[in-house]
């Protein structure tokens, strides 16, 4: 077993990725070579103990962040707002640009990439309807839930 301190250990190759194609084609987003450079996803053994840590931990309930862990926790509706209103929302939360973050989907398919990145495309890594989207930081100090129900939650640990 490894901890979250050398999950980016336990990379595939894009071509492995199960959702390498919201990055990859053209009818979807087809991203320079240098952001797609920046997504590493984790192979299965990593997504499953990322998901582990967030669920066994009592962080993540059913469908929202677990308010007993966090000092605050802030809400963004994405049915009533833009694509740019989500955007300026996530610049907000002052996350570190460089920072790392972990994407978890399921315990099959999880990433790591940059806050940058993922906030120039968060509309790529995040599909309504279809997707529950968690992340967090390597230190595991903030979690940001985007709930299939385009309902976004951002906690901050206590």
């Amino acid at each position: 077993m490894f901890s979250l301190d050398k999950i980016e250990l336990h990379t595939i190759p894009m071509e492995e990725f199960e959702l390498k194609w919201r990055f990859t084609e053209e009818e979807h987003n087809l991203l320079p070579k240098q952001h797609l450079s920046a997504i590493q996803p984790l192979n299965k053994d990593a997504s499953e103990s990322l998901g582990n840590h967030l669920f066994d931990t009592g962080l993540m309930g059913q469908y929202k962040l677990n308010k007993e862990h966090f000092s605050s926790i802030s809400k963004f509706d994405l049915r009533t707002k833009s694509e740019n209103d989500g955007r300026n929302w996530l610049d907000n939360l002052n996350v570190d640009s460089n920072e790392n973050v972990f994407l978890f989907w399921d315990s099959y398919v999880s990433a790591i990439t940059n806050w940058e990145i993922f906030k120039m495309y968060y509309e790529d890594f995040y599909y309504p309807v279809s997707d529950d989207l968690i992340l967090t930081n390597k230190n595991v100090n903030w979690v940001l839930y985007f709930f299939h129900e385009e309902i976004v939650s951002f906690g901050l640990r206590k």
